[in-house]
């Protein structure tokens, strides 16, 4: 798996998280300084998404950028606890897969368990 992100999305999570009272702004920060240390190379490059932006992307014009990024990104899955605000049928037409990230996790551990024949319980 490799993990891609854009300045856009750790930008809407720092927002979002302190907003929501489950990180201060602080340690909210911190986390934004190791995903640029530890997953700098994940970086999507704004030119390789910024001209697809159109307001077709999506109802809600926060969730653009994420589709156009997962668009010019070489993504394969755009994992989200919004499923219902992102064009599903659009991007599966692109070969990306909108999924909660529970459900990629399980879906993960499936495979697993299948490619190592390891009883299902």
């Amino acid at each position: 798996i490799t993990w891609v992100w854009t300045d856009e999305l750790l930008a809407e999570w720092e927002e979002v998280i302190v907003r929501e009272g489950q990180r201060t702004a602080d340690t909210a920060a911190s986390v934004i300084r190791a995903v640029r240390s530890s997953f700098g190379r994940g970086r999507l490059e704004p030119e390789r998404y910024t001209p697809l932006l159109d307001d077709s992307l999506s109802a809600d014009p926060d969730d653009r950028i994420h589709v156009a990024a997962c668009l010019g990104g070489d993504v394969d899955v755009l994992l989200t606890r919004n499923v219902r605000d992102f064009p599903v049928k659009r991007l599966n037409g692109a070969g990306v897969a909108v999924s909660p990230a529970d459900a990629f996790l399980v879906s993960l551990l499936e495979h697993r368990r299948s490619a190592c024949s390891l009883p299902s319980s």
